[in-house]
């Protein structure tokens, strides 16, 4: 079974959650900073400004979780604008987005591992 861990990036007696991973979660998704601008011409312009962990996103699936833990992941959604995210794909320093009964979005800023 793999899990995420999810817990808050100080000591909190509270602030950590594990989730089991289902097929709607998604870590390691890779994108770049690649910006397209039209041309007078009908071409485009591509800027490319390469690749970082901080274009990532990652979707936790909550279905299933019971209301306990979800109430945890909402307390510490609001009490903390950074969150410690780890998984298989390595340790995330990311920003809770969006948290809904079940789904949670974190934007990354960086990665340690």
């Amino acid at each position: 079974m793999k899990i995420i861990t999810i817990s808050s990036p100080v000591a909190d007696v509270l602030g950590v959650v594990v989730v089991k991973v289902t097929a709607g979660t998604t870590t390691d998704t890779v994108s770049r900073r690649v910006t397209r601008s039209a041309t007078l011409d009908g071409g485009a312009v591509f800027v490319d400004g390469g690749q970082t962990e901080a274009d990532e996103t990652i979707n936790i699936d909550l279905q299933g979780i019971e209301k306990t833990v979800y109430d945890n992941l909402s307390r510490m959604v609001k009490l903390y604008p950074r969150l410690v995210v780890a998984s298989e794909d390595g340790v995330f320093y990311a920003a809770p987005n969006r948290l809904t009964s079940d789904l949670l979005t974190l934007l990354v800023e960086n990665k340690d591992s």
